[in-house]
């Protein structure tokens, strides 16, 4: 789940790739550069990963995909 920090608007979304700087999530919901978001799992990626992620969105891209569910991929950096 991603929340618009500043409003607190909640968007659900999959997680398509993630680093140990960020991670890129498919979402429905679009989002702008220097955007703060927070990321909420129901289950962690992995047994000591946090469930709760701060970031930074650094780009919002729409997605030209018909196998894919979501409307956007959205690239975050962790803060």
């Amino acid at each position: 789940m991603l929340e618009d920090e500043p409003a607190g608007y909640l968007c659900y979304g999959q997680m398509q790739n993630y680093s140990s700087g960020g991670m890129c999530v498919g979402s429905d919901m679009t989002y702008k550069r220097g955007m703060a978001v927070k990321i909420r799992f129901d289950i962690p990626v992995y047994k000591a990963a946090p469930k709760t992620y701060h970031g930074t969105v650094r780009w919002c891209k729409e997605l030209v995909r018909d196998d894919f569910e979501y409307s956007y991929g959205v690239g975050i950096k962790y803060d």
